[in-house]
C-alpha cells in the first residue's frame, strides 16, 4: 500500500512538473502588406510541435520548454521566417511578418481574366510591379516606372507609352478598373495618377478587347490601388531633386467598424528646364528644309524649355461599407488641377489642365463561394484651357476643350466544378466640346456583351474563351474572340494565346484640332477615320524555382486600317513655316511582331539580379494608297530595349536597408520625319527604415538617377531620345503612423 501511495505521488509530481513545463505560444501572422497569412505552417525546429494559422492568421501552440528552440514559419507564398522562441518577450501576443518572396510568382493579379489568379496560375502572360519594387526604385510616376523596371513596354516623350508597338490611344491605361480619360497631344495624361496608394501595377500586352473594350486593342495597364489594412494609417512623403522638382503625398486612412475611409493629396512641381539654349528652324537653310549645306539642322537662340514649368495637385477620396461578410458599397472622387508656366517672351498663353471624377460601386458574393454580382458606374471629365497673359486676350482664359466619359458594367462570376465563367454588360459615352473650332459637341456611344469561361482539365490544363459584341453609335455591331490555354507541370508554365481587337476612333481624331505643348505641331482631325482591327497571337513559357526564373516570349500582331499621323505640310504652304501639320490617316495594314527575355536570379540572401531585353520589329505592310510608307516603323517604336536591376535587401531588428540599381537601354526611336537617338539611364536609390517604434515608421531615401549624366541635347522641337535633365540627385522622406 504504501509503495502504491508513493508511486502516485511520483506520478502527480512529474506530471505537475511537466505542466509548469508547458509553454503557450499566441501570435497572428502577416504579410509585409499588412493581410493576415492564412494556413502557415508554425513549427519547433526538431520536435514534433507545430500547428497552422487560421483565416485570419491567428495560431496558437502549445510547446515543452526544454532549452533554446527554434520557431520556424513557412508559407508558399513568402519567405520563411526563424524566431528564437526564449528572445520572444511576449509569447502570448506574437506578430510575425512574412516578406515576400524574391520572385512575384505568388502575386494575386485580375486584369488578364477579370478575376484574381495567382501570377503563376494566369492562363494570360501579365507582367507586374509590386509596390516594393516600385519603392525599391524611388520612382514617383508611370513613366519613371516604364524607364526603370521594364524593356518590353516603354515610353516615348511624343508618342506616351508603348507596348509592342502599340501605344497613345492604343493602350487602355485603367485605374482600379476604371478608364484614364483626358489627354494632352494624344496622350493620357499621366499626371493624375495618385503614386502614394499604388498596390501594384499590371500589364496585359496584345488586344485585351474582350473584357476591356476599344480601347484596349494594344494592351492594358491597369494600376491596382491598396486599401486599408489598419484601424489608422497616415503615411507621407517629401521628395527634392535638382530643376527645383518637388513630390509631396499624404495619405489618411481609417476602418470605424463597417466603414473606411481613404484621403489622399498629391502635389508636383518643377521649375522645368533646357536641353539647348537652341531652336530648330525648320524653315531655315538655303532649301527651306532646316538643314544648312553640310547637312546641319539650322537653328536659333530660344528660351523655349524642353520641360515646362508647371505644379500640379491631386486631391482623392473613397468610402468603403461592408453592412456583412457578403455585401460592399464603394462612394469615390477626385478633382486634379495642373497650370503650366511658360517663357513670357516665347509664348502668349499658359496651358491649365482640371479634372474631377466621381464613381461607385457594389458587389454581392453568393453563398458557398458560387461566385459574385458587381455594378459599377463611374463618370469623368477633363478640360483644357488656355490662360492668355499677353495679346488681346491678356488675362482671360479660354475653353479649349472639355472631353467626359461615362460608363455602367453589370459584371457576374459563377464558380461551376472546373468552369469560373464570367458574364456583363457595359454601356459607355464619349463626348467632346472644342468651342475654338467645333460649332458643336460630339458623342457617342458604344454598348456591348461580353462572355469568358476559364476551363480548368485536369490540373495542368486550363482554357479561357471568350467572346465581345458591341454596338456603336458611328461604326455599327462588330463581333471580337479570344482564346487562351496554358499547360503547367512542376516549374514549368506554357501558354499560347490568340485576340481579336476592335478600336473606333476616338473624338479627337475625329473632331479636335490643336497645337502640341511646345507649338510646333498642329493636329488636324480627320471625320472619314475608319475603326481599326487586330488579331494577335502570342507565345510564353517560364520556368521556375525559388532561386531562378525564366521567361521568354514571342507574339505578332496584325493591324487593319491602323490610324498614324501624317505630315502634310504640302497642304499649308501659306501657313506659319514655324509650325509641322499632321493629319490622322487610316494606312491599310501594319504588323508588330517580336520576342522578350526576361531572367532573375537570386545571387545570395537579400541579392537579387533581374535582366529583360526585348526585340521588336513594328512596320507598315502593304499600304496601296500609301506606297511611299511601306515598310516604314511604326512611329515611336524602337528594335531593341533591355534592363537589368540589381537590389540588394537586409533587415535587421530595427532597421532595414535595401540598395537598387537600375539601367534602361534603348536603340534609337523611329518617327516620320526624324528618329530619336539611342540611349541608356542608370539610377542607384537606397532606402533606410527605423523601426524602433511599432507604431511610427521613418524612411528615408537618397538615390542618382542618370548616373553617367547622359543628355540628348539636340535643338528644341527636334525629337529627343530622353528629357532628362542629366545627373541629378534627390532625396526623400516618409513617415507613416500606423496603428
Amino acid at each position: 500500500m504504501k509503495k502504491t501511495l508513493l508511486v502516485l505521488v511520483a506520478f502527480i509530481c512529474c506530471s505537475f512538473n511537466l505542466l509548469c513545463a508547458q509553454t503557450l505560444l499566441k501570435g497572428i501572422v502577416k504579410s509585409e502588406k499588412g493581410y493576415p497569412v492564412k494556413e502557415a505552417t508554425i513549427a519547433v525546429e526538431g520536435t514534433h510541435y507545430g500547428t497552422m494559422t487560421d483565416n485570419q492568421g491567428r495560431f496558437e501552440l502549445s510547446i515543452q520548454d526544454t532549452g533554446s528552440l527554434i520557431l520556424r514559419v513557412h508559407s508558399f507564398n513568402y519567405q520563411d521566417k526563424r524566431l528564437s522562441i526564449d528572445k520572444i518577450a511576449d509569447k502570448h501576443n506574437i506578430s510575425i511578418v512574412l516578406p515576400d518572396k524574391a520572385f512575384n510568382l505568388s502575386e494575386v493579379v485580375v486584369t488578364g481574366t477579370g478575376t484574381h489568379t495567382y501570377l503563376k496560375d494566369t492562363p494570360i502572360h501579365t507582367q507586374i510591379f509590386t509596390q516594393k519594387e516600385i519603392q525599391n526604385t524611388g520612382s514617383t510616376s508611370l513613366e519613371e516606372i516604364v524607364a526603370n523596371m521594364n524593356s518590353s513596354v516603354t515610353y516615348s516623350e511624343s508618342h506616351g507609352i508603348i507596348a509592342s508597338g502599340l501605344g497613345g490611344r492604343n493602350l487602355l491605361i485603367l485605374v482600379d478598373g476604371n478608364k484614364m480619360n483626358g489627354d494632352t497631344s494624344g496622350q493620357t495624361d499621366l499626371e493624375r495618377i495618385d503614386m502614394s496608394k499604388i498596390k501594384r501595377i499590371e500589364i496585359i500586352r496584345g488586344s485585351a478587347s474582350v473584357l476591356y473594350g476599344s480601347e484596349a486593342m494594344g494592351g492594358v495597364i491597369n494600376i491596382i490601388t491598396q486599401n486599408p489594412t489598419e484601424k489608422v494609417n497616415i503615411t507621407t512623403t517629401n521628395k527634392i531633386s535638382r530643376k527645383g522638382q518637388f513630390f509631396h503625398s499624404t495619405v489618411a486612412e481609417f476602418k470605424l467598424g463597417k466603414v473606411t475611409s481613404q484621403t489622399s493629396y498629391q502635389r508636383r512641381q518643377t521649375n522645368g528646364w533646357q536641353l539647348s539654349p537652341y531652336e530648330w528652324d525648320k524653315k531655315g537653310g538655303p532649301n527651306k528644309n532646316g538643314y544648312d549645306e553640310n547637312g546641319q539642322p539650322t537653328v536659333k537662340e530660344t528660351v523655349k524649355q524642353a520641360v515646362t514649368a508647371y505644379s500640379s495637385n491631386i486631391v482623392k477620396q473613397k468610402f468603403t461599407y461592408k453592412p456583412n461578410a457578403r455585401l460592399s458599397f464603394d462612394l469615390f472622387g477626385s478633382y486634379y488641377n495642373k497650370k503650366q508656366d511658360r517663357p513670357y517672351e516665347a509664348y502668349s498663353y499658359n496651358m491649365a489642365y482640371k479634372d474631377y471624377n466621381i464613381g461607385a460601386g457594389t458587389i454581392y458574393r453568393l453563398p458557398k463561394k458560387i461566385g459574385f454580382i458587381s455594378f459599377d458606374t463611374y463618370f469623368d471629365n477633363y478640360e483644357y484651357e488656355k490662360d492668355h497673359f499677353k495679346g488681346k486676350k491678356e488675362g482671360t482664359s479660354e475653353l479649349s476643350k472639355r472631353q467626359r466619359y461615362f460608363k455602367n458594367d453589370l459584371k457576374s462570376v459563377l464558380n461551376f466544378s472546373h468552369h469560373k465563367l464570367t458574364t456583363g454588360l457595359d454601356y459607355t459615352i464619349d463626348y467632346l466640346a472644342n468651342p475654338e473650332k467645333l460649332e458643336h459637341s460630339k458623342s457617342a456611344y458604344t454598348a456591348a456583351v461580353y462572355a469568358q469561361d476559364e476551363m480548368k482539365f485536369f490540373d495542368a490544363w486550363t482554357v479561357v474563351a471568350g467572346f465581345r459584341a458591341l454596338h456603336h453609335k458611328e461604326f455599327n455591331n462588330r463581333f471580337v474572340p479570344s482564346l487562351s490555354t496554358m499547360y503547367s507541370w512542376d516549374h514549368v508554365n506554357m501558354r499560347l494565346s490568340y485576340a481579336g481587337g476592335f478600336r473606333a476612333p476616338d473624338m479627337m481624331e475625329l473632331y479636335y484640332e490643336n497645337e502640341n505643348m511646345n507649338g510646333g505641331t498642329v493636329n488636324h482631325p480627320n471625320p472619314n477615320l475608319k475603326p481599326e482591327k487586330s488579331n494577335s497571337f502570342s507565345f510564353n513559357a517560364e520556368y521556375f524555382n525559388n532561386f531562378f526564373t525564366l521567361s521568354g516570349s514571342a507574339y505578332i500582331t496584325f493591324v487593319d486600317d491602323i490610324i498614324q499621323r501624317v505630315l502634310i505640310n504640302d497642304q499649308y504652304t501659306n501657313e506659319s513655316a514655324k509650325q509641322d501639320h499632321y493629319q490622322y490617316q487610316n494606312y491599310d495594314r501594319a504588323r508588330s511582331r517580336g520576342f522578350d527575355v526576361s531572367m532573375q536570379f537570386l545571387l545570395t540572401e537579400g541579392l537579387t539580379l533581374g535582366t529583360n531585353y526585348s526585340f521588336l520589329e513594328a512596320k507598315n505592310m502593304n499600304s496601296k494608297n500609301k506606297p511611299n510608307v511601306r515598310d516604314k516603323y511604326l512611329n515611336g517604336s524602337s528594335r531593341h530595349t533591355g534592363s537589368v536591376s540589381l537590389n540588394y535587401f537586409k533587415n535587421w531588428s530595427k532597421y532595414d536597408l535595401n540598395v537598387n540599381l537600375n539601367g534602361h537601354l534603348q536603340s534609337r526611336a523611329y518617327y516620320t520625319n526624324m528618329d530619336a537617338r539611342s540611349y541608356n539611364l542608370w539610377n542607384i536609390t537606397s532606402t533606410h527604415r527605423f523601426k524602433a517604434l511599432s507604431i511610427f515608421t521613418p524612411e528615408v531615401s537618397l538615390g542618382i538617377d542618370n548616373i553617367f549624366n547622359f543628355k540628348d541635347e539636340k535643338p528644341f522641337l527636334m525629337r529627343y531620345a530622353t528629357t532628362s535633365p542629366g545627373r541629378t540627385f534627390f532625396a526623400s522622406v516618409t513617415l507613416k503612423f500606423n496603428k
